[in-house]
C-alpha cells in the first residue's frame, strides 16, 4: 500500500514538472512505514525453516526505549505519570505516550536508539544463529524508528514494531499499531498481541509449526507469544507470567545458544564471534 500511494505523489509531481523536498520526504516516510509491514517481512521468510523471535526492550536492550527518549528530552516525569494510570486501557497508554513525543525530532529518536545498551554477547549470538540458518526477527510494542536501529545493531533480518508518523522529520505525536498485532483468528485473549505476527508467519511457512521457532521475552506482553513458540525463553523477567514452565529462564545470551544447542543434540561451533 505504502509504495502504491507513493507512486501517486511520484506521478503527481511529475504532471506539474517538479518535485518539492515535502514531497520527497513523504515518499521516504511512507517507504520507511512500509519496512514494517507484515507482508513485505512474510517476503523475507519465504522458504524459512528455522526462527529465533527477540523482544526488543529488556531483552535485547537492558532499558525501555521510551525511558531512555524521555529522559533526553526532559520528559521523565510526564512519562513515569502516564506509566502509573491505573484506570486507562494499554491501547489509550500507548497513544498519549506517543502524544508526549510530539515535535520531538526523528534525529533525537535514532540518537537513542542507538546509545541503547544492548546485552552482552547478544551480536554474537544473532551471527551464530544466522550461521546456523536461522531468520532472526525483532518483534517489538515501542516504534519502528527505533526497533528498525536496533535490528541493525544485532545485524538481525527484520523488525516488526509500531510506526510513529512524522512530519519533515518532526514527530506528529500519533501512534500507527502494526496490523501484524491482529489476526482474524489470533489469541484468545487479546485482540493486540505479539504472538500473532508468529500466526501469519506459521500461515505462509507451516514448517515452522513443528519445532523450529524460538522466542525470548522479559515481560507480561510477551507471555502468549513465548507459549506459542516452541522453545521459550526469559532473561531478567519482570512478571511472574514468564516463570511458567513451558518458558526456560537464561541469565544472559550465551546461555540461549548453548540450550538450543543441547536441544537439537546437534554438535555445535560454540565460538560467538561477530561475522
Amino acid at each position: 500500500m505504502a509504495q502504491e500511494i507513493s507512486r501517486v505523489i511520484l506521478e503527481r509531481a511529475k504532471s506539474v514538472g517538479r518535485l518539492s523536498v515535502d514531497q520527497i520526504m513523504s515518499i521516504f516516510e511512507l517507504e520507511r512505514q512500509n519496512q514494517t509491514d507484515i507482508d513485505r517481512v512474510l517476503t523475507k521468510l519465504e522458504g524459512c525453516t528455522k526462527l529465533v523471535l527477540l523482544d526488543m526492550d529488556g531483552t535485547i536492550t537492558t532499558e525501555r526505549f521510551v525511558s531512555e527518549l524521555a529522559k533526553a528530552t526532559g520528559k521523565t516525569e510526564q512519562l513515569m505519570a502516564l506509566l502509573d494510570s491505573e484506570n486507562v486501557d494499554a491501547a489509550t497508554r500507548s497513544q498519549d505516550i506517543a502524544a508526549l513525543f510530539r515535535f520531538v525530532h526523528k534525529s533525537q529518536f535514532k540518537q537513542v536508539a542507538r546509545a541503547i545498551p544492548i546485552r552482552d554477547d547478544v551480536i554474537a549470538v544473532v551471527n551464530a544463529l544466522r550461521r546456523r540458518g536461522y531468520k532472526v526477527g525483532v518483534v517489538s510494542d515501542s516504534y519502528f524508528v527505533a526497533a528498525e536501529i536496533v535490528r541493525r545493531r544485532i545485524f538481525a533480518d527484520f523488525a516488526l514494531a509500531h510506526t510513529l508518523s512524522f512530519d519533515a522529520g518532526v514527530c506528529q505525536g500519533s501512534l500507527l499499531v502494526n496490523r501484524a498485532f491482529y489476526h482474524v483468528d489470533g489469541c484468545a485473549e487479546h485482540e493486540c498481541c505479539k504472538s500473532n505476527v508468529l500466526r501469519y508467519i506459521f500461515e505462509q511457512e507451516p514448517v515452522l509449526q513443528q519445532a523450529n521457532v524460538v522466542a525470548v521475552g522479559d515481560n507480561l506482553n510477551d507471555v502468549c507469544l513465548l507459549k506459542l513458540a516452541q522453545r521459550a525463553f526469559t532473561i531478567e523477567p519482570k512478571h511472574p507470567a514468564l516463570s511458567d514452565a513451558s518458558i526456560t529462564q537464561i541469565s544472559h545470551f550465551g546461555q540461549l545458544l548453548i540450550l538450543m544447542s543441547q536441544e537439537t543434540a546437534v554438535p555445535e561451533d560454540m565460538e560467538l564471534q561477530v561475522v
